[in-house]
């Protein structure tokens, strides 16, 4: 009699639980959520930069206009001889790194070098000895410019090299112009102060030392335009310079003042 009671309290328990298990077979599957992965951050800082260097100027030509005054015969105007002193450069600039490309704005100035040529002088009576006078000019440049640069292997180590161009405006004056003859005859000319379009090309690899300071070596070629001079001769006679070109060999810092 009580197996029979248990069994029909079992067959009892197994009716009431087949709607639940129905039921259960009806419900959806449970959600499955996505999970995004995580976004790539592009290191887009500010920084600050500053550089020092040398300069080492191109011969330029130097041409003295004063065709009445014996000047239009060809290569008279023209100074023989021609350079300018090695001087100094030191930049300053701030930028923004957007990772594998980098722009930033510099100005940069450079200590005067000494110009230097030598003019066939008219005026010497065809001196037997020397026909040429010399010529000399200080010149001092300011330069402002605008540059982009491409990192090549970012992340693959803490040495990263570049390439890169500007462009901008320089400014160049002249001053201390002043010659002697062959005779000993000496004289001073007025400098002069000029604005030209400027352009650069440079390369050079960045040393991580942190993650916000790097050492840049790096090498630049510039082209300035032309700088110019004035002599009251023949009405008012410019003495012109140029175009100015040199290379650069610089070394700076890179420190980074910001975040994205």
């Amino acid at each position: 009699m009580a197996r029979v009671l248990t069994s029909i309290v079992l067959g009892g328990l197994a009716l009431a639980a087949m709607p639940a298990v129905a039921m259960a077979a009806d419900l959806p599957p449970p959600p499955v959520y996505y999970t995004p992965p995580p976004p790539v951050v592009v290191p887009t800082n500010w920084y600050f930069r500053l550089d020092v260097g040398v300069k080492d100027y191109r011969p330029p030509s130097i041409t003295f206009n004063a065709p009445n005054l014996g000047y239009e015969v060809p290569g008279n105007g023209v100074m023989i001889d021609t350079d300018i002193s090695t001087t100094g450069v030191v930049g300053f600039g701030i930028g923004r790194d957007f990772g594998s490309f980098r722009a930033d704005i510099t100005l940069d100035y450079e200590w005067p070098g000494e110009i230097e040529g030598r003019l066939y002088c008219v005026a010497c009576d065809n001196d037997p000895v020397d026909e040429y006078s010399w010529e000399w000019a200080d010149l001092s440049v300011w330069s402002l410019l605008f540059n982009g640069y491409i990192d090549f292997g970012r992340g693959d180590g803490p040495i990263t090299p570049y390439v890169g161009a500007g462009i901008g405006v320089a400014t160049l004056r002249t001053s201390n112009v002043h010659f002697e003859n062959p005779d000993g005859a000496t004289g001073e000319w007025e400098g002069m102060r000029t604005w030209n379009f400027a352009w650069a090309l440079m390369a050079g690899t960045q040393f991580k030392v942190t993650d916000r300071l790097s050492l840049d070596v790096n090498y630049r070629f510039v082209h300035l335009g032309t700088a110019m001079a004035m002599t009251p001769l023949d009405g008012g006679t410019p003495i012109v310079y140029g175009p100015i070109r040199a290379h650069e060999f610089r070394l700076g810092f890179r420190v980074g003042i910001g975040g994205q």
